[in-house]
C-alpha cells in the first residue's frame, strides 16, 4: 500500500503533463486556422460603412503619438475619425493629442478626463466616453500604444463587411519594451492589429 501512494504524485504528474500536452496541441491546432488579416481575401463593398476608432490613453507619451499618427493615415475608404481621450493623464499625453488634433483637425478629436465621475473605473470609463461621442456606424476600440500599419482598416471592414459579420476581433503582433527582449519602441515597422 506505501508503495503505491508513493507513487500517486509520480502519477498525478504524468496525467498532468499528458494534459496540459493534449491541451496545448489543440490550441496550437486552432490557431493555426485563424485567418491572418493581411492574407485574407478582400471583399470589396458596394459601400464602405463610417468607421470611428476610440483610443483611451493613460500616461501614453511615449507612444501615443506614433499610435495616433498610423490610424489618420489609414485609407479607410468610408468616412473615418479618431477619438482619443486623455484619461486623467499625467504626463504630457493630452498635449500630445492637442498637438495631433492641431494637425489633422477633420479626423481626430482629443477628449479630456480630468476627474472620474461616481461610480465608474477609469479604464471603463474613458472607451464609454468616447463611444458616446463617435459618430461612426463601426466602432474600433484599441489601446493608445498600437500601431496599424496601412490599409488594416480597410481590410479589416471589409473583410467584416463582405463576410457579414457584426464584431471583429484582430490580435496584434507583439513588440516588446523589456531589458530582456531589446528596446523595440518605436518599432522598426509598423504592427498591425
Amino acid at each position: 500500500m506505501r508503495r503505491t501512494l508513493a507513487k500517486a504524485p509520480l502519477l498525478l504528474a504524468a496525467f498532468g503533463f499528458l494534459f496540459w500536452l493534449v491541451l496545448g496541441a489543440e490550441w496550437f491546432r486552432g490557431v493555426r486556422r485563424v485567418p491572418v488579416l493581411c492574407d485574407v481575401a478582400e471583399p470589396v463593398p458596394t459601400a464602405y460603412p463610417s468607421l470611428a476608432v476610440v483610443v483611451p490613453a493613460r500616461d501614453e507619451e511615449r507612444a501615443v503619438g506614433e499610435s495616433v499618427r498610423s490610424m489618420v493615415a489609414q485609407d479607410h475608404p468610408g468616412p473615418l475619425e479618431v477619438v482619443a481621450v486623455d484619461d486623467r493623464c499625467a504626463d504630457r499625453t493630452g498635449e500630445i493629442l492637442e498637438s495631433l488634433w492641431v494637425e489633422h483637425p477633420s479626423l481626430l478629436r482629443a477628449l479630456h478626463v480630468t476627474q472620474l465621475p461616481a461610480g465608474w473605473l477609469g479604464k471603463n470609463h474613458a472607451p464609454s466616453l468616447g463611444a458616446a461621442e463617435a459618430r461612426g456606424d463601426w466602432l474600433l476600440f484599441t489601446d493608445a500604444d498600437v500601431v496599424f500599419v496601412p490599409g488594416c482598416f480597410r481590410k479589416a471592414v471589409s473583410y467584416a463587411v463582405g463576410n457579414g459579420l457584426d464584431h471583429i476581433a484582430l490580435a496584434p503582433e507583439l513588440f516588446s519594451r523589456g531589458p530582456l527582449q531589446g528596446d523595440s519602441w518605436p518599432p522598426s515597422r509598423s504592427s498591425s492589429s
